[in-house]
């Protein structure tokens, strides 16, 4: 007797002809799908028998092995909450569950959720990682003998996998679309905690702006997210104020870049508390939240693919706990680079 295979994501998407991003974003309620279609998917589940969560013949929940998942900063949910719901979902299909940790953008609690993953022995870890390299978290006892994918944020370390987006790219193509708007004036906004996707970022626009800007000026801050944030934006963004108790009304720059969206909500803070006009400038910021749409000014988003992004990585990992393939038997991982989407986002106006 043939032994039945275990339905999946893929089998759905292979029988409707729809991308497994499609069939995810049905079960995981992460993006619209249309009516007839989203129908056509969960028809499709039902007769071969598909369940997110499976459970045995007795009826009683199937005891799954754990995989780790660390982000740098939940805080950046429009990220990372998108990763974490689909990697859940993904890990399941592989009998796997998925323990999540957050490391508050802190290199020593990021420490510190490795040993306790690997206390309670995962199977293997994904991490969007606050470090720039591997150094530290290799000195731990069968760190490197674990399965391990980074998402998001790369490492210099050479031997781990990476799934993201080519950040110092698509930074500079960015930029170089703000230059033959006609804009001379730019200013990175960054974060006091060194990432390499940061870098990589800030990188992009500064040589873009430097070698293509034809004069164009370029400046960056990285802002203290445990000091006064409004205060350090308007002091280095902001024109001098007329007199000792008027508050300065424009900026220096024509355009601000941000490194992610909490980066955004913190200049847009500040531009409110000191009544700049925000018209007057071009916005640009990674990782675009929905409330950008109810700002009365466009704000151009780069937009990660987070589902392209979590399927890639947890199925990766699972080949890799599969193989035993870990950074002890390779000198080069794999990188897989996603595309991303510009968009600038739809002004809300009241007639």
């Amino acid at each position: 007797m043939a032994i039945k295979k275990k339905a999946t994501m893929q089998m759905i998407a292979d029988r409707v002809g729809v991308s497994i991003t499609t069939v995810s974003h049905v079960f995981n309620r992460s993006r619209y799908v249309d009516k007839d279609l989203r129908q056509k998917i969960l028809h499709c589940a039902n007769e071969i028998g598909y369940a997110q969560k499976h459970t045995s013949q007795k009826g009683k929940s199937k005891v799954y092995s754990h995989i780790g998942l660390i982000v740098a900063d939940i805080r950046e949910a429009d990220l990372f909450l998108d990763i974490i719901k689909i990697s859940e979902s993904i890990a399941g299909e592989h009998g796997y569950s998925v323990l999540i940790g957050d490391a508050e953008n802190s290199p020593e609690k990021e420490e510190e959720l490795v040993r306790n993953f690997l206390g309670k022995q995962v199977h293997g870890l994904l991490i969007a990682s606050t470090l720039h390299s591997a150094d530290v978290l290799e000195q731990i006892d069968g760190f490197r003998e674990l399965p391990t994918v980074l998402i998001d944020r790369k490492w210099s370390t050479p031997a781990y996998d990476f799934v993201g987006i080519d950040n110092f790219r698509v930074s500079c193509d960015s930029a170089r679309n703000m230059i033959r708007k006609g804009r001379r004036s730019f200013c990175f906004l960054g974060l006091s905690v060194e990432s390499a996707t940061m870098r990589e970022r800030e990188e992009g626009c500064r040589m873009a702006v430097l070698s293509e800007g034809d004069g164009a000026s370029y400046d960056s801050l990285r802002l203290d997210l445990l000091q006064d944030t409004r205060q350090q934006i308007i002091d280095f963004c902001g024109e001098p104020a007329e007199s000792e108790s008027s508050a300065p009304r424009t900026l220096k720059h024509d355009v601000v870049f941000c490194f992610n969206s909490n980066v955004c909500l913190a200049l847009l803070d500040s531009l409110k508390h000191f009544a700049v006009d925000p018209r007057n400038v071009d916005i640009v910021t990674f990782d675009g939240s929905d409330w950008l749409e109810y700002l009365p000014f466009p704000v151009t988003v780069i937009k990660q693919p987070a589902t392209e992004i979590s399927i890639t990585a947890v199925t990766l990992l699972m080949e890799k706990i599969r193989t035993g393939v870990t950074s002890t038997v390779q000198e080069l991982g794999k990188e897989v680079r996603l595309p991303v989407e510009i968009l600038e986002s739809d002004p809300w106006t009241i007639s």
